[in-house]
């Protein structure tokens, strides 16, 4: 496969140099830990910047709204309601569960309700990230876009953050 649905991004161990001036942090955490990295395109930083590539470095303002850490064993809901002419688009989320094992631990998105475009059961206490490498957007105009991580048991603590929302048309 030439292109990856998304990246989950790890602590990397150690950066290896390619020769080239860059390091390679995917090629290292595989490596160093004996994580299969299959076909995921490896991020390369250049030496000493702080550039990894094609990023779109455009500043996407901080919001409130990208944000929820509900009580207890309550889903953490991220809505984002439906705009005339305009998509909504997400380029990944954060995520943690605390407080024990989640029992039906999940992160879904919805684009408009009841229509999945992305769901991933969570079996772990502690935080996860993905990144999408290219950001996902809503499949029409108009639509809302609705991000939820699933309620997790009687003592378990989710939160939810979106890396970066932005709408266009």
């Amino acid at each position: 496969m030439a292109d990856t649905t998304f990246r989950t991004i790890l602590p990397p161990t150690k950066a290896v140099d390619l020769g080239d001036g860059t390091h390679a942090v995917a090629a290292s955490l595989a490596a160093n830990s004996g994580v299969d990295i299959g076909d995921v395109d490896v991020l390369s930083i250049a030496a000493g910047t702080n550039n990894i590539g094609d990023v779109d470095e455009a500043a996407v303002d901080c919001a409130a709204a990208d944000v929820n850490a509900p009580a207890v064993n309550t889903a953490a809901v991220v809505t984002y309601v439906a705009i005339a002419g305009l998509r909504h688009v997400i380029t990944g989320f954060t995520w943690s569960y605390v407080g024990g094992i989640p029992v039906g631990g999940n992160l879904l998105v919805e684009d408009v309700a009841g229509t999945t475009v992305f769901t991933m059961d969570i079996p772990e206490e502690g935080a996860g990230v993905i990144v999408f490498p290219k950001p996902k957007r809503s499949a029409a105009v108009n639509t809302a876009m609705i991000v939820t991580l699933a309620a997790a048991g009687a003592a378990v603590t989710g939160k939810l953050s979106i890396l970066n929302h932005f709408t266009e048309a």
